[in-house]
């Protein structure tokens, strides 16, 4: 495929259906890796509905994305991430000639001289001719949609078959909808951790296959939970028109009276002082420069 002639959908498919890769009872893959495929494999030769498959961060899901064109992709393979730097991510691991190549680190493929090559769509450099040399091609949301007129116009509607979608609860945005429009018979694989959008509506499609948070936790793919409690020194509220100030100490004494627990409005500045105080903390984790997912709980003392 790299001697500037366009590679065919009928070469792609038979690639990735003849590959032999080395997944099942593989043990350098992780359980979510395997089952992920294997699943979203049987999915598709049944159905041609959107498939979701839910992977907690920290699981290995760009190694998943990884695995899943194989047996399944009839052509090539388009693969979203939602920003660049895990664009980024997932061009490292898809980089055959490196050495963090996901296929060749955990001995998928053996032989990676006939490929899987990728395409990273990366502004100015990239062009349709390396696409067309390709059987994965790597872009971000933003590349694809927001020079939409540069880029779907230029690629058949039958470009790719498979569409790998990584952070899929983004997927409802309209940007993602002209991508999936501009290829009406591909099949869509949306990879998220929390298959809720943001207004709370589930995603449309089939979830295909979920991966256990707990489970994950008791393998040990997920590090550690800490608990950070945030709570100011001094509550300020009002009852009845009369402004009081307490230390956390007597707020916590006063509960249990009732007049406290059933007419106390905690005042605005209270709720943002304990707000202002956990993006100062997340703001030093970030700092630290290790990645998180953040469950935060928020809760007001007359509960």
């Amino acid at each position: 495929g790299l001697d500037g002639k366009r590679m065919t959908n009928e070469e792609i498919a038979r690639f990735f259906n003849s590959a032999r890769p080395h997944i099942q009872g593989n043990p350098n893959l992780r359980d979510p890796q395997v089952e992920g495929w294997f699943r979203t494999r049987q999915h598709f030769r049944n159905s041609t509905d959107h498939a979701i498959l839910q992977i907690p961060v920290g699981c290995g899901k760009t190694g998943l994305m990884a695995l899943l064109p194989f047996e399944t992709a009839q052509g090539r393979v388009l693969v979203i991430a939602p920003n660049l730097e895990i664009r980024r991510g997932i061009s490292t691991a898809f980089d055959v000639a490196g050495r963090e190549c996901f296929w060749t680190s955990t001995r998928v493929l053996t032989d990676v001289s006939h490929g899987p090559f990728p395409a990273v769509l990366d502004g100015q450099d990239a062009n349709i001719h390396d696409c067309e040399n390709s059987h994965i091609v790597v872009t971000n949301i933003q590349q694809l949609a927001s020079r939409a007129d540069r880029w779907l116009p230029a690629f058949a509607d039958d470009f790719f078959d498979l569409i790998l979608v990584d952070e899929g609860h983004h997927n409802v945005a309209r940007s993602w909808e002209r991508v999936f429009e501009r290829f009406p018979n591909a099949k869509v694989v949306s990879l998220t951790a929390t298959p809720f959008r943001g207004d709370g509506r589930e995603i449309a499609g089939e979830r295909v296959y979920a991966y256990p948070f707990r489970t994950a936790m008791v393998r040990g793919y997920i590090k550690q939970i800490t608990a950070v409690n945030v709570a100011p020194e001094e509550i300020s509220f009002t009852y009845r028109g009369d402004a009081r100030r307490h230390t956390l100490e007597e707020v916590l004494r006063l509960r249990d009276e009732e007049w406290f627990s059933r007419g106390v409005a905690l005042a605005p500045e209270c709720n943002r002082s304990i707000v202002d105080a956990s993006i100062q903390w997340l703001q030093h984790l970030r700092e630290t420069g290790t990645f998180h997912q953040l469950i935060a709980v928020a809760c007001s003392v007359d509960h």
